[in-house]
């Protein structure tokens, strides 16, 4: 059950991650970040299904788990949707996957006090490394500014947050309901934004970028695979390791390629695919160690 839950929640995140694209190269990082966790609102509701008002409080008994988190996923949102003005979903996907698969060994090692098999660490850093060989490689293409360099330091610069928000999530999920968790992470995103935006606003007078209702309505329907990625991802964390979990996200790197090839044009190379398939490999191993 845990390894379907963290298969689930992968697939969710990996839809919902490349339709977003298109939105995240159009508008810049915090104001992409507040239309997308804003819309989460809505359709995030059924999370809430069978939930009290006593589970309420106790999510909220737990403000500083929440805020911690809503606040790093804030920022990494708003800094790594940049890197798609420079680098394919796939190579993004790939570096991201690659540092926050490492990281997230070992924050959870340090924060929640989560210990590997031996066996286990080494697939880890074997996935990471092969993730890694993948986003290296340069894939130029004419609609990008192709700064690999820029691309993949703003990568890199997004998975501490990134790795920090989940890892505060899981603590969230395992002392209160998980799926109502899930709601008030993805919505607690939002009223981050509006506090790292009025703060960009003080500070350099640029304010949230406009949009059409039109288009808002395109990020939410776009988005909502969120809700089968977050609501999974709060349930396999409670009951496994939430590093397994991230490892078990990079197989996500399959299927926002496809997607990437079929709705951006954005194929990937002879190289690159095998880059994926000893991926698959390590990911397919972890599951009997």
């Amino acid at each position: 059950m845990f390894y379907l839950l963290a298969i689930g929640s992968m697939l969710g995140y990996a839809v919902q991650g490349v339709l977003l694209v298109r939105y995240a190269r159009q508008m810049d990082g915090l104001s992409f970040a507040f239309y997308r966790n804003i819309s989460f609102c809505i359709t995030l509701l059924p999370l809430c299904i069978g939930s009290t008002l006593g589970d309420v409080v106790v999510v909220f008994d737990h403000w500083h788990l929440l805020a911690a988190s809503a606040l790093m996923g804030g920022f990494s949102i708003a800094i790594s949707s940049a890197a798609y003005r420079s680098l394919s979903v796939g190579v993004v996907t790939t570096i991201t996957k690659a540092s926050s698969t490492l990281l997230m060994v070992a924050f959870a090692w340090w924060l929640l006090g989560e210990t590997l098999p031996p066996a286990s660490l080494l697939l880890i850093v074997f996935i990471a490394c092969a993730t890694f060989s993948l986003g290296i490689q340069r894939t130029p293409l004419p609609h990008l500014d192709n700064r690999h360099g820029r691309g993949i330091a703003i990568v890199l610069l997004g998975t501490v947050p990134l790795v920090l928000t989940y890892i505060s999530f899981t603590a969230l999920s395992r002392t209160a309901p998980p799926l109502l968790s899930g709601y008030f992470w993805e919505t607690a995103i939002a009223m981050a934004c509006i506090l790292l935006l009025l703060g960009r606003w003080v500070l350099t007078g640029q304010p949230l970028q406009k949009i059409s209702q039109k288009t808002f309505f395109r990020i939410a329907l776009c988005a909502s695979p969120t809700l089968v990625g977050t609501g999974l991802y709060a349930l396999a964390t409670r009951i496994g390791p939430v590093a397994i979990v991230g490892a078990v996200g990079s197989a996500s790197l399959v299927f926002s390629a496809l997607l990437a090839w079929l709705l951006y044009k954005e194929p990937l190379r002879g190289k690159q695919w095998l880059s994926i398939a000893a991926v698959m490999v390590g990911i397919g191993l972890l599951r009997f160690v």
